[in-house]
């Protein structure tokens, strides 16, 4: 039970402290960060495909399905801002 309470407050302290007013103000500032956040961790990600063995169109697929943000990248942006 405290897993699902303590997940709980977990996501609501992180939609309380999200500036949704800087995605109306400045959409295509915000659109192109997440474009270029998403772009750079493709990259990272093709290249670690290839270098563990994978075919060009494996770490292709890789690259495609696994660069889009996670819940655990509020916890680090969270503490690189503090």
């Amino acid at each position: 039970p405290f897993k699902g309470l303590l997940l709980g407050l977990f996501f609501i302290a992180v939609g309380m402290s999200a500036k949704l007013h800087l995605v109306v103000e400045q959409p295509l500032a915000v659109l192109g960060l997440v474009g270029g956040l998403i772009a750079i961790k493709g990259v990272i990600l093709y290249g670690i495909g290839r270098v563990s063995g994978l075919s060009g169109e494996s770490a292709r697929s890789l690259a495609f399905a696994m660069p889009q943000g996670g819940e655990f990248a509020f916890v680090l942006f969270g503490v690189a801002a503090t």
